[in-house]
């Protein structure tokens, strides 16, 4: 079984314990996760016009890019059970829970094994359920 996530976070040393975080959540649950990230708010705006034929069953969405921030992506199309935030601005968080986010981790840079830990915990909680 595949299960395809999207990534949006600015910070590459983020990016990299996500997606590693992710593999082993692959090796513990016997799936195949398919990744892509998207690391600037253009790239982000230029994703929500095709957000409807890419089917994401995870969103680990962070606040800020380079050039904006993510929260400007549709993430409702996507559907709004299936996003984590991970923002270290704690009200950035609770203002994508407003818009129906699954829930949020108050990140920390650089971010430690334990929130990757969390972070993957509720992902796996969104994987497995087949969250909407």
């Amino acid at each position: 079984m595949t299960k395809r996530a999207l990534i949006l976070e600015d910070t590459p040393q983020v990016v990299q314990a996500l997606i590693s975080g992710l593999h082993k959540l692959e090796q513990k649950l016997d799936i195949d996760i398919e990744v892509d990230v998207l690391s600037t708010q253009r790239a982000t705006q230029l994703r929500n016009d095709s957000l409807n034929s890419v089917s994401y069953h995870l969103v680990l969405l962070d606040y800020f890019a380079p050039d904006g921030n993510f929260h400007v992506l549709d993430f409702e199309s996507i559907g709004i059970g299936k996003v984590i935030t991970i923002s270290s601005i704690e009200e950035k968080n609770k203002l994508a829970l407003k818009r129906g986010a699954n829930c949020s981790v108050a990140k920390n840079n650089p971010i430690t094994d334990n929130k990757v830990g969390e972070i993957m915990g509720k992902a796996e909680y969104i994987l497995c359920t087949n969250v909407k």
